[in-house]
């Protein structure tokens, strides 16, 4: 579904919805199928991901926040 919206504007669209969802489990999955370090080695196949690599490492700096700031609060945390 990412791929039917324009690349120019794919990954800006995707940042933003992680900022105002704060949706960690889909960003997660995102964030994995679009990065290529975390392909294993000797994996076959076209890797083809959604994401542009600058778009997967400002996901995971956003990502890390939000968990930080859900940790900070233990019951945050654990909702």
């Amino acid at each position: 579904y990412l791929k039917r919206i324009p690349e120019d504007v794919r990954g800006a669209l995707a940042l933003e919805a992680l900022r105002k969802t704060e949706a960690l489990s889909v960003a997660s999955l995102l964030i994995h199928l679009s990065d290529p370090t975390d392909r294993n080695e000797g994996e076959r196949g076209v890797f083809d991901p959604s994401l542009d690599y600058n778009t997967v490492v400002a996901m995971k700096t956003e990502w890390l926040r939000l968990i930080r700031l859900r940790a900070a609060d233990g019951d945050a945390l654990i909702a």
